[in-house]
């Protein structure tokens, strides 16, 4: 930027004001005498006839045969007196000030120049400002989305059974946008094999526990299914699509229950053990066995080159 500065101030010219009596070389307010005597002068130096050069043909054209006109012919002068030139009221043009490479396409840089300034200058920091709104209003200060504080707000009450914390921990919008795959299907129904006795279903009526349970979002179903193999170790049988969830979930989780606790801590306590202490030792139980030896777990699991 302080280049094109600098090129703008030393180099660019300036815009010139057409003066007849300039450019026939005369003093203002000459005679009309001494106007034709400079036009004849001039026309045997920049007439096309006597001149054979591109250059002086087109300025005899555009300054000198305008110049005489405007100051002989009634219409030309009368023209130049109201608007400062022989052919009428001139356009004006208003620009950004740019240097003249810049906007020279034929150019070996100037084009790639230009873009890049517009880029870096202008529409890289709106993009990142668009982003920056857009994640801030999205999101907590601890990364948390709004509409998962929301979530835990309705289904966390005093009176949750310490049971079914871990059904309102899945359903945090971060997991609910978690990628549902039709590949996903087949493993899935294997890993629901391995930890069916994890899932607190009812044995009794263990056909109709099961199709609730696929009835849930699939979202709440990949969830709680990864969860439970990481509880019990199941996690080594995941295909690679599944194990990518399973680590992104391991990621979140700590975050996500964080914002748990402190939605609790936030409300008194009960003295008498039960209520919400034992809601709070839930969430320490799923911390602990959620993310005991989570490291040597992901190393577990990762496929060996």
């Amino acid at each position: 930027m302080i280049l094109l500065v600098y090129y703008i101030k030393h180099v660019s010219r300036e815009v010139q004001v057409f003066e007849p009596f300039s450019i026939l070389g005369l003093e203002s307010g000459a005679s009309e005498s001494d106007i034709k005597k400079s036009y004849r002068r001039l026309s045997i130096q920049y007439h096309p006839d006597k001149n054979p050069d591109p250059e002086a043909h087109k300025y005899f054209v555009e300054y000198i045969s305008k110049a005489y006109q405007a100051l002989t012919d009634p219409i030309s002068r009368e023209n130049y007196e109201k608007y400062g030139h022989p052919d009428g009221r001139q356009g004006l043009q208003m620009g950004i000030a740019l240097p003249k490479f810049l906007l020279n396409i034929d150019g070996a840089s100037g084009g790639i120049m230009l873009l890049g300034i517009v880029g870096f200058c202008i529409l890289l920091p709106l993009m990142i400002a668009v982003i920056y709104l857009s994640r801030s209003s999205k999101y907590t200060g601890n990364y948390v989305m709004h509409q998962t504080l929301s979530t835990y707000y309705y289904f966390m009450k005093p009176s949750l059974a310490p049971s079914k914390v871990m059904d309102v921990f899945i359903k945090a919008a971060e997991y609910m946008e978690m990628p549902v795959r039709r590949s996903d299907d087949e493993p899935l129904q294997k890993l629901f094999v391995a930890v069916r006795s994890e899932l607190n279903l009812d044995l009794k009526n263990i056909k109709t526990e099961q199709a609730k349970f696929w009835k849930q979002h699939p979202s709440l179903v990949k969830m709680e299914l990864l969860i439970q193999a990481h509880l019990t170790r199941e996690s080594f049988a995941l295909t690679p699509a599944l194990l990518k969830d399973y680590r992104h979930m391991l990621e979140l989780a700590p975050r996500l229950l964080e914002e748990l606790v402190k939605f609790y801590q936030g409300i008194p306590m009960v003295l008498d053990g039960s209520g919400l202490q034992l809601v709070l030792l839930s969430f320490l139980k799923i911390l602990s066995r959620l993310f005991h030896s989570a490291h040597e777990k992901l190393v577990e699991v990762t496929p060996k080159e």
